[in-house]
């Protein structure tokens, strides 16, 4: 996250003064802690303090907003996609409203909300945050500020999820340019990014370089062992279908069989993103004339999403980059 320092001066007063002002900070914190920790139970209990303490301020104010994202993020770790949505929609609407908004306030909701839609693929919720409007703004008002690479990678998201094709490869690859500048052309974000572009020429029938981008992906990953994401499970599911719609039927079923064990490892066996790999394995079976197989894999898939409706953990921001610290970031 971004150490710049806070820009509102409403969100600086709300927070520096009162005791209700003191008493939210000190549940804000003690939720973060105890969801770092997985304890999401406590960490609900926690926020849902810091709300009362955040309504005693102001109902409409900072805190609130803050307060609204940060539930939500538990409640989608929780896997209630409904209730998570309603708390970053609550979130959005105050900080849209508060005197003197910025798009970086609105960017922490909006992000976290495109996080959802994106998942459940709902272009219609998507178009109305707005995310091209909102990368506009933030590059205006502060194009360093780290969520509007990610707004761009959510608009191309939604690009891709409409099948605007060319306008995600051109998004996507302004987003590796930011990623590669900051951080290094070989880290894991820049490779997340990877990751997605490798989708994009799958889509575009350029599988020689789709394949190319996810064997770096797994080079950068594979020196870097403390990145556990699902990223990682769906990158050797699109090798997987790569392969076989080149015709290397034997490396897919390998691709897929790691796909799968790593799925269930590292995620679980009842994640959604478990889901969409058997889905994933189900299409390459099929390109092989393989039907019987993957209408088993199919079904399989089909368990999973009825009986998990909501992606368990997103890429999804609180405001902990935002709040006063007790002492200075090292």
């Amino acid at each position: 996250m971004s150490s710049a320092p806070i820009a509102f001066s409403v969100f600086v007063a709300a927070c520096s003064g009162a005791a209700p002002a003191d008493s939210w900070l000190e549940a804000i914190r003690a939720a973060d802690k105890m969801s770092a920790e997985g304890d999401l139970r406590g960490a609900e209990s926690k926020l849902r303090e810091a709300l009362k303490w955040a309504e005693m301020i102001d109902r409409k104010g900072a805190n609130t907003g803050v307060t609204w994202n940060n539930l939500g993020l538990v409640r989608q770790y929780m896997g209630d996609a409904g209730q998570a949505e309603s708390c970053f929609l609550r979130s959005r609407d105050i900080f849209r409203k508060l005197p003197g908004s910025t798009a970086r306030l609105v960017s922490r909701p909006s992000n976290n909300l495109a996080t959802l839609y994106l998942d459940e693929g709902r272009p219609e919720k998507l178009a109305k945050l707005d995310l091209k409007g909102l990368v506009e703004r933030l590059r205006q008002e502060e194009p360093n500020y780290p969520d509007l690479a990610m707004t761009m990678e959510n608009l191309a998201g939604m690009y891709f999820l409409d099948n605007r094709v060319e306008a995600a490869d051109e998004l996507y690859g302004q987003v590796l340019e930011i990623r590669a500048r900051a951080e290094g052309p070989d880290s894991t974000a820049a490779a997340v990014v990877m990751h997605n572009l490798a989708a994009v020429r799958v889509r575009q029938n350029r599988l020689e370089e789709a394949e190319q981008y996810l064997l770096k992906c797994f080079r950068i990953w594979d020196v870097h062992p403390e990145f556990q994401s699902s990223n990682l499970v769906l990158a050797r599911s699109n090798l997987g279908l790569i392969y076989a719609l080149t015709g290397r039927e034997q490396d897919s079923v390998r691709q897929y069989e790691d796909a799968i064990r790593s799925a269930v490892q590292l995620l679980g066996p009842e994640h959604r993103r478990t889901a969409d790999v058997y889905n994933s394995y189900a299409l390459a079976l099929r390109s092989m004339k393989r039907k019987k197989e993957a209408g088993r894999m199919e079904e399989q898939a089909r368990k999973i999403r009825e009986n998990t409706p909501a992606l368990s953990v997103g890429s999804t921001v609180s405001y902990s980059d935002l709040l006063p610290r007790s002492s200075p970031r090292p």
